[in-house]
């Protein structure tokens, strides 16, 4: 990662353009494209506008036809022994292509024991969150550190996501790359309030906007993995609950970084998923998740204005 100093105005700009392609907003602001505030609000819906549970038993999965770490190592990949760089995940993302678009089986899964390695590090969150001397590098040189990896994650996540359309699933590897996507819009809405309270009053008012759009990204973000599970389309139960989980972990700890419209409506939104959910498990976990959603909700002055 680069580690050198840059203007704090420019270095949100162009996170700002990253984020609106990782949020699917590759035209404009998240705002723009229906992903954040009232539109994200409504697209979870409730109650007749809500998309109730489908079966997920007879999900068909695919084979485990993966490759072995040398013969991945062989073709250029990564190793997985070690943090990856935004370089490495580009590096990834052209072998991966290549390798679905000849026999998507031999993509690298989860557990396996063939390439369950190299998938871990595809879906670990320590590839990002763990910049060498992180404390002494201002929030925006972060921010700009961080948006490279947005488009390769979104990618891979997608090459994943969309094989159930075309055969058999990847549930659990496209519910742990959905879980990265999230992780990485937690990271971001942090970063992103880090270097707004470093900037002078005249700095934060004129990136106003600009900050307020990356928290709309993050938003569409949130939103985008909850109408997963509210469909729970191409996943199984366990996965859809690993999902959950990820949002319990990073959701109420950024609320209040969040479009306040989107904060407040959230709770009432996952209650309604509780309400409709007939698997013991998941309504477990969501109503976890509602009840801390809650809470934080509550934690937030009465008073607070926009989170940026």
């Amino acid at each position: 990662m680069r580690l050198e100093r840059t203007n704090p105005r420019v270095v949100v700009g162009r996170f700002l353009v990253a984020f609106c392609c990782f949020a699917g907003c590759e035209r404009g602001p998240a705002a723009e494209q229906g992903l954040a505030t009232a539109d994200t609000v409504r697209v979870l819906g409730s109650g007749s506008n809500r998309v109730a549970p489908a079966p997920s038993g007879s999900l068909a999965i695919a084979e485990d036809r993966s490759l072995t770490l040398a013969e991945y190592a062989a073709q250029g990949m990564p190793t997985s022994d070690r943090t990856w760089s935004a370089t490495d995940y580009n590096r990834a993302l052209a072998l991966l292509e290549a390798t679905a678009a000849n026999d998507p089986r031999q993509l690298p899964r989860w557990g396996s024991p063939r390439s369950g390695a190299l998938f871990a590090r595809l879906s670990d969150p320590a590839n990002f969150q763990s910049e060498p001397n992180a404390s002494a590098t201002p929030p925006a040189i972060r921010l700009d550190n961080l948006a490279p990896f947005i488009a390769p994650i979104k990618k891979l996540a997608m090459l994943y996501g969309i094989q159930a359309s075309r055969g058999p699933a990847f549930d659990y590897e496209t519910a742990r790359m959905l879980c990265l996507m999230v992780r990485l819009g937690a990271e971001a809405l942090v970063l992103n309030d880090r270097a707004r309270s470093a900037m002078s009053a005249s700095e934060r008012e004129s990136r106003k906007a600009a900050f307020a759009k990356i928290a709309d990204g993050a938003a569409g973000m949130f939103a985008a993995a909850l109408v997963q599970v509210a469909e729970r389309t191409g996943l199984r139960n366990e996965a859809l609950l690993l999902i959950v989980d990820t949002l319990a972990d990073t959701l109420p700890a950024t609320l209040q970084l969040l479009p306040p419209e989107f904060a407040k409506e959230l709770p009432a939104r996952v209650k309604a998923m509780v309400d409709v959910e007939s698997d013991a498990a998941l309504k477990a976990a969501l109503g976890r998740l509602g009840a801390a959603l809650e809470r934080a909700r509550r934690s937030v002055p009465a008073d607070r204005g926009p989170p940026l």
